[in-house]
């Protein structure tokens, strides 16, 4: 299992033209499940996304996705899993 995180202030998902998901100030995530993945892989990699301290606060202290709510966008791609493959 892979993921790609983006910090966005806005982001959207079309499919043929068509807004199928949107988020304002948050974490876009392109994440690439492999075959071989199972329910432990997706916890963990879940906790380490939710756990990441990459939003300034008023004091310039890191925080996560739960301060002042910010958002969170997933999007299923098989590309980087391809891209991050071991040869």
């Amino acid at each position: 299992m892979r993921a790609l995180v983006r910090r966005v202030l806005s982001a959207s998902v079309s499919v043929d033209g068509q807004t199928i998901g949107e988020i304002n100030r948050g974490l876009l995530v392109f994440l690439a499940v492999h075959k071989d993945d199972d329910d432990s892989d997706l916890g963990w990699i879940s906790q380490k996304i939710i756990g990441m301290r990459v939003f300034d606060d008023e004091e310039q202290k890191q925080k996560g996705l739960d301060y002042k709510q910010f958002w969170l966008h997933c999007v299923a791609t098989a590309s980087i899993a391809k891209l991050t493959a071991k040869t």
